[in-house]
């Protein structure tokens, strides 16, 4: 998993993103490939919205480095869109009212 996030170098082998071989450097270079870590046993921060959850760590910003919720709102709504939750879970559920 390091490897696939970029934190540590293959010794051997390769790496292949749609078919092609890629050298993951950095963190922040798999990242924007689209390559993400979701842990087997998520966590959740109680007091944001589910599309901030999502988006930790990746949250979409603007000037002066503030949220930038338009921009949120519409990666969110894709996303489950095309994941098929569109209309079944709300992107501004506090994650404390999240259940199994």
């Amino acid at each position: 998993l390091k490897i696939l996030t970029g934190d540590h170098q293959p010794t051997e082998g390769r790496v292949l993103l749609d078919g092609r071989p890629v050298e993951l450097r950095s963190p922040a270079q798999a990242r924007a490939l689209g390559i993400r870590i979701v842990p087997q046993e998520p966590e959740i921060v109680p007091h944001v919205s589910v599309a901030e959850n999502v988006y930790a760590g990746a949250l979409p910003t603007g000037r002066g480095r503030r949220l930038d919720r338009a921009e949120l709102r519409r990666r969110i709504t894709a996303d489950l869109e095309r994941l098929g939750f569109a209309g079944v879970l709300d992107p501004d559920l506090l994650g404390s009212r999240l259940t199994a």
